[in-house]
């Protein structure tokens, strides 16, 4: 077994040892022909996470991704979305416009980081969340 399958079996265990059901929401540009304008579609996708607080481990301070970490940033990890259901459109998160909603909570995604070791599909999404 390599490690990323190792580390894949790991993620898939824990999620389903202690799931929380988030809301990603995307925000799709559309045209519309009836009034020739751009308009914004927003698409609410359930997902599978772990939400964490950070630590402030020097001083009252710490960072993520080289980020500073201010106070109610959160630690938010997701599985994509095939990974809970296989028919499921994959997700591809966009850090500028798309948003994560977690025990009501609107979250905006600061930062990004997928554990993408084969380069072929992401096993684990971590963000970095700011209200």
């Amino acid at each position: 077994m390599s490690a990323a399958s190792d580390f894949d079996a790991m993620i898939m265990d824990f999620m389903r040892d202690d799931p929380m059901t988030a809301t990603y929401l995307q925000y799709i540009e559309d045209y519309d022909y009836a009034t020739s304008e751009n308009i914004l579609i927003e698409v609410r996708t359930p997902v599978s996470g772990i939400l964490l607080d950070f630590d402030r481990t020097n001083n009252g301070l710490s960072s993520k991704f080289g980020e500073l970490v201010i106070s109610g940033d959160k630690d938010f990890y997701m599985l994509p979305t095939q990974k809970r259901d296989p028919l499921a459109t994959p997700i591809v998160p966009n850090t500028t416009s798309d948003k994560i909603i977690v025990a009501g909570i609107t979250y905006k995604i600061h930062m990004m980081k997928a554990a993408d070791p084969t380069g072929a599909a992401p096993l684990l999404y971590n963000f970095m969340l700011r209200r």
